[in-house]
Formats: C-alpha cells, structure tokens, sequence
C-alpha cells in the first residue's frame, strides 16, 4: 500500500470503544486468544477524543513455570470501536474497527551479582536469647554459600525481570490531516493504517486507525523485580489515559534515546545507569529546580576546568618551593587517589561528572608532586634506577620544609591515633563488602573526616612567613565557586553520603584561607617569586626616579 504524505482518521471524535486486555506467553495476539480466552481486565464506552481519559487496574498475575525460567510474558491489548466484534467469527467483525497493541511485560537484563555486606569480625553476644548452634550455624552457611554460588552463576546473563506498571495512551493525533510523512520513523511505528481500499478501491485516501501508544520512558531498573523459581504472582498496575499529540512525539523521541544510550556509546549496564539516573531527576524534581540544576551542571564542569588550567599555568611557571608543603601536596595526592577508588567502588552510586572531575584532580595532583620535589630517575650501569635531587634548595626553601617538617610532626600525634582509633570504630560496627572495601571505607570516612587536618602545615607555614603571595588563588577562587555549587548539587545529584558530607568540609578550609589573605595583606612594593611588583608601585617607582633626578641639578647649584 502506497502511503500519501497525509493520513485520514477513520475513527472520529466521539467514538466509544472497549478495551479488553489479554496476557499470555504469545508474542502475537491470536484470533484463537481473543476468541478462547478471557480477559484480565476490561474498560468499556471509552470516549474516543477525550482529553480526561482516566482509567486504572490492579491485577495478580499467575507467574508459570515458563516465565519463572526466563519465559516472556506479553500484553495485548484489543481497542474494539463500538458496534463492531473483536475476532472474525464474529458477523460485525471489522478489521479496520479494531486495533491491537502487544507489550512483554517481562524484561531482559543483565544481571549484576548483589554486594552482600557483613560485619568482617563480630563477637556473638551472650545473653541475648538468640545464640545459634554449632549445626545452625553450618546450616545457615552452608545456604549463603549456595546462594552466592547462584548468584555468581548468573552474574552477567540475561535474566527476566518483572515491571509492575504497563501505561497505556491514547493519543489525541486531532481530525485533520495526519502530517504522517514529516514523522520521524520512531513515530512511524505506532501508526496502523486502515485497508479502506479493500473495500473501495476508488478512494484515493490512506486512512489510519487511533494511535495507541505504550509509555515505557519512567521505566527504571530500581522498580524492576528478579523473576525466579520462587515467584508465583506477578503484580500489575495498568493505567489508561489519553496523551496529547506533542507529548506523544517528545516521549517517542525520548525512549528512542534512552535506548540508543543503554546499547551504543556507554554499554548496555553504563547507559542503563545513566539514563535511569536521568529520569529520576525528571521525575522527583521540580521542573524549576531542573532548569536550575542544568545550568549549574554546566557552570560546575565550567569552573572545574578554568581551576584545573589555571591550577596548572600556576605551577608551570613556578620555579621554587618557597612557602609550598611537600608533605601536604604528597598527602591531596593519596588522599584523592583513595577518594577516587572509593568512587568507583561505589560507581552505582556516583554520577559519572563526579568520577571524570576526580580522576582529573589525581591527575594534576600527581603532576604538580613530581615537578615541586625536583627528582629524576637516574640509570645506574645500564640497570638500576634511583631518584635524586637534580637541584640544590634555596635558603628560604630550607626555611620552607623546616616549617613543613615541625608542622607534620605534631600533626602526626593527632592524625595517626585518630586512623587508628577509626579504624577499629568502623571494623567492629560497621558491615563491609569485603576486606578491600573495608580499607577504602576508612580510608575515605578518615579522609572526610579529617582531612582538613591536612592542611594545618600549609596555613602554619603561611602564618611563619606572615606570606600568602605563593598560593594560586585564582584557582582557590574557581575551586571555592566550584565547591558553592557542590554543597547545592550535592543534595541534587547522585554520590555516596561521605562525599556530599566533605562539600561542607572544603568550605571551612577556604574560609581559613581567605582569613590568612585578609591578615596577610600582599605588599606591592615587595617583589613576589618571578621578580614581578605591582603596576602602582612600578609606577611610584618611575616617579620618585624623576623627582630625584630632577632634584640632583638644584643641589649642585
């Protein structure tokens, strides 16, 4: 059949239909289903052209030995126009009356083993009235292992899952012209043409039928259930509404990409993520708040990079350690190389902007060590390597690390006690995935914590040189914007607890830092690192040289 560029409604507004729902195992639907099986549920009288369409239903759903082992179930459901019969057998039967749209209920997705945690040493507590047996204990063991056996077995194959919610829409496509060849082809598919020609084939018209469409964009992999041998019923809510025209094009647009995301660029687990991560937003937030939160996604990434380049210009260009923490640069490097295996130990939880900016940090971090402790790898008889020294230290650098090293040791009667003493906290309180996650988790909750600590020696060596003229505080000042923007998007964006609690944390040390700055005024009369004065003081400088050379001729005289 040749399409024309327009389509004819050949249902019109104010139509009445019924609407029966079928669910079986058939990827198609059948005369034989229509005609042999019941529905599980039925609306009748439907107002073709109404814009408050509104209709809801609760089912149980018998889950069978099929579907328990990875079988699929499917929705169809038949829009029947008033006066007209559902299957052929049927004298008023019309195939052009009816309309039939079939969903699977069940999805397939890859299976991504669960983290059990568990206290790593815990002390059975006598007295309590709950003490197992010996043989309890091996029995409940002996389960766990089975089931993590299970688990391991199925980690990455596709299994079915189970989404409670099918929303099904009727779309108000209007009683003029169906613009149908300006469509794009995700739209094509929705639209069933009526074989009006069969029946005359002096019409020069193409004719379609309502378009019914299945709304699957909120679906997310955390309202998903695991369908197993144990599942016996299946909940289902369906809702039934109408949906206008332009909503129905921005969802089938929206579903084509989301779906685009989950099995191209990212991967099918990654872009799943991503994109749930994405609807969620659209779904729990205020849509002002969204348009906010956009805009300050991109002044965040924004801010990150102008701190990030400025950071390095900064250190490119500066030749000496005077006024620098060795041991503090040596301590963000660690400290953010952890913060970042922290991160992606506990990637389903953290926005992938998060991960990017981290890894940058390290990055840059490790950079700025290797160029301010002045050390090569030097080859020694064509086999060993070693480091050294490839340049001798000022006397104010030597004035630099001795401040450094005062600093750090009585830092160090706070800070190791206190690893220690959290430590043993968070062992025997806390449950852990495993040995590995245990020692990123205190690690991370001690950096958190207190690792402002850390920068006790560079604010110690400020106050000694009563100097603040060696700090990069056009980056400090991108990274403070930054760091606002964090403690806003931080209750917005997904992350683990511990990170949105240190957004808080960078604050308070920039604000000791911009104390130091206000204490520490900058003399411009006095030359910073480079040889450079301010321009004011070059120019008193220009002027005191005339006033002096003209003051010499008088003296003479």
């Amino acid at each position: 059949m040749t399409v024309t560029p327009a389509l004819v409604p050949y249902w019109r507004y104010g139509d009445r239909m019924s609407l029966a729902l079928y669910v079986n195992e058939d990827a198609a639907c059948s005369n034989a289903t229509i005609e042999q099986q019941s529905p599980a549920w039925e609306v009748k009288d439907i107002l073709y052209g109404d814009t408050g369409i509104s209709y809801q239903a609760d089912l149980e759903l018998a889950a069978s030995a099929s579907v328990q082992n990875n079988g699929t179930l499917y929705a169809h459901a038949v829009f029947t126009r008033n006066g007209y019969g559902k299957h052929p057998k049927e004298d008023n039967y019309d195939a052009d009356n009816v309309a039939v749209v079939t969903w699977p209920l069940t999805y397939y997705v890859r299976y991504r083993k669960p983290d059990h945690v568990k206290k790593l040493v815990e002390f059975p507590h006598k007295g309590s009235g709950v003490e197992l047996t010996a043989e309890e204990i091996s029995a409940r063991d002996q389960q766990r292992a089975l089931r993590e056996a299970r688990e391991s077995e199925m980690d990455g194959k596709l299994v079915s899952y189970w989404y409670p919610n099918l929303t099904l829409a009727i779309v108000d496509s209007g009683m003029e012209l169906y613009p149908y060849s300006s469509e794009p082809p995700v739209v094509h598919k929705w639209i069933k043409l009526a074989d009006v020609r069969g029946k005359d084939p002096q019409s020069h018209l193409t004719y379609m039928k309502p378009i019914f469409f299945v709304n699957d964009f909120w679906r997310l992999q955390s309202h998903m259930s695991l369908i197993n041998e144990t599942t016996s019923a299946l909940p289902l809510h369906v809702q039934v509404s109408s949906l206008s025209l332009w909503k129905f094009r921005v969802f089938c647009s929206m579903d084509h990409s989301a779906k685009q995301q989950e099995q191209g660029l990212f991967g099918e687990d990654l872009g799943s993520s991503g994109m749930d991560e994405m609807k969620r937003m659209l779904a729990d937030t205020n849509p002002v708040l969204l348009a906010i939160t956009f805009i300050v996604t991109l002044l965040h990434s924004l801010f990150d990079f102008l701190a990030f380049k400025n950071d390095v210009q900064f250190w490119r260009k500066k030749q000496d350690t005077v006024g620098v923490s060795i041991r503090t640069m040596l301590m963000n490097v660690a400290f953010e190389a952890v913060i970042l295996l922290y991160l992606f130990d506990n990637r389903g939880n953290t926005s992938y902007m998060i991960l990017i900016s981290n890894t940058v940090s390290v990055v840059i971090e490790g950079w700025k060590v290797a160029k301010e402790t002045r050390r090569e790898l030097v080859r020694i008889g064509g086999y060993a390597v070693t480091v050294k020294a490839y340049e001798a230290m000022t006397e104010e650098e030597s004035s630099t690390r001795e401040y450094d090293q005062i600093a750090y040791k009585y830092l160090s009667y706070v800070a190791y006690p206190l690893l220690l003493v959290y430590a043993i906290y968070s062992l025997f309180t806390q449950e852990q995935r495993s040995w590995y996650s245990f020692v990123l988790s205190v690690l991370v909750g001690y950096v958190y914590t207190f690792g402002f600590m850390m920068m006790i020696p560079q604010l110690y060596i400020n106050y000694r040189l009563k100097s603040v003229a060696h700090m990069p505080w056009r980056t400090f000042a991108y990274k403070a914007l930054s760091t606002f923007i964090d403690d806003l998007f931080s209750w917005v964006m997904k992350m683990p607890w511990l990170h949105r609690l240190a957004t808080l944390r960078d604050d308070v040390v920039f604000v000791v830092y911009l104390y130091q700055r206000w204490i520490y005024r900058v003399d411009h009369s006095r030359a910073n690192e480079y040889g450079q004065v301010g321009k004011e003081t070059q120019a008193e400088i220009k002027t005191d040289a005339l006033e002096s050379d003209a003051a010499e001729p008088k003296k003479d005289k």
